[in-house]
């Protein structure tokens, strides 16, 4: 079976996403550790692997800086890198603040972000389709985290909202980035097709680590296996997705990068569930169901 080159695309998305899941059950098996560690260690070993593969990719170290110079040419490399890191470190204050239901569902407002700026940003109309899937989603997402929503801690709430504004942000930076041909990054001679999201993504690893750099420095409690769980979640919980979540977006729209993404609310829950035996509630079925239906549907149309 032949996949177009839009398939290749939702099958990386959909693969990150499956990555991304793990979070949850990651974070909930270092009980006690101040999460903006976890954000820093987890960025550092993330950087082995983007960093790994874009030089891989690139060819040379030579060609990857050239790649990077040029990537770096354009502002929206540059928001991208700052919203990256933003949309981890808010993320993470915000559950500090707040609920991690009101901080879910605060950040998965991203998509809707994202549909009012792929046009003026993008070009890329909102078809009847994606606003469909849009809703259902969202609706999805309200009913999973709705019983566990809280009006306490607006501070939290506010920094939930913001990670969701740089979540949107950093999708539409790495989709502007990914159209941009990446074979006018290189040499004469080395005709190699790298998106120029990839150098965005890596300093904002770098930068998620300067801003967690003081709380990084306290490591009274880490045992060997809390380092195997950072060493896991840098590696395959975040590196390799976003890794194939770069190479996705650049074969699918932005919006629909980030439809796809949402199967990962689904699939958190279900792993803390295996992990500690955590039930979720009726409603939270329900809504996890709505969720698949609506990415479901929005495929079939799609075709």
């Amino acid at each position: 079976m032949a996949f177009t080159d839009r398939g290749v695309g939702v099958l990386l998305v959909l693969s990150a996403a499956l990555l991304w899941s793990f979070s949850g059950v990651c974070v909930k098996s270092m009980p006690g550790v101040n999460p903006l560690l976890i954000t820093g260690y987890r960025s550092v070993f993330t950087l082995f692997v983007m960093a790994g593969y874009y030089v891989f990719a690139c060819g040379s170290l030579k060609q990857a800086a050239h790649t990077a110079r040029r990537a770096f040419g354009f502002r929206r490399a540059w928001g991208s890198a700052f919203c990256y890191a933003m949309m981890l470190v808010l993320f993470i204050s915000a559950t500090r603040y707040t609920t991690a239901a009101n901080a879910i569902l605060l950040q998965y407002a991203a998509p809707m972000y994202v549909a009012l700026l792929s046009v003026p940003l993008l070009g890329e109309p909102v078809r009847p389709r994606e606003w469909l899937a849009l809703f259902g989603c969202l609706i999805g997402i309200f009913m999973f985290f709705g019983e566990q929503l809280t009006t306490e801690g607006w501070w939290g709430n506010i920094l939930g909202v913001l990670s969701g504004i740089a979540c949107a942000l950093n999708a539409v930076f790495m989709r502007s980035l990914s159209k941009i041909p990446g074979k006018g990054a290189f040499a004469p001679g080395q005709p190699r097709d790298v998106s120029l999201a990839f150098p965005a993504v890596i300093l904002g690893n770098l930068l998620t680590i300067v801003i967690c750099l003081p709380w990084m420095t306290d490591l009274a409690g880490i045992t060997p296996y809390y380092w195997k769980i950072l060493v896991f979640m840098g590696l395959f919980q975040l590196g390799l997705p976003y890794t194939l979540f770069t190479l996705g977006i650049s074969k699918v729209g932005a919006l629909e990068g980030v439809i796809l993404a949402m199967t990962e609310a689904v699939l958190n829950p279900v792993w803390v569930a295996f992990a500690t035996g955590e039930t979720p509630s009726l409603m939270a079925c329900a809504g996890g169901t709505l969720i698949l239906a609506s990415i479901g549907t929005y495929g079939w149309l799609k075709k």
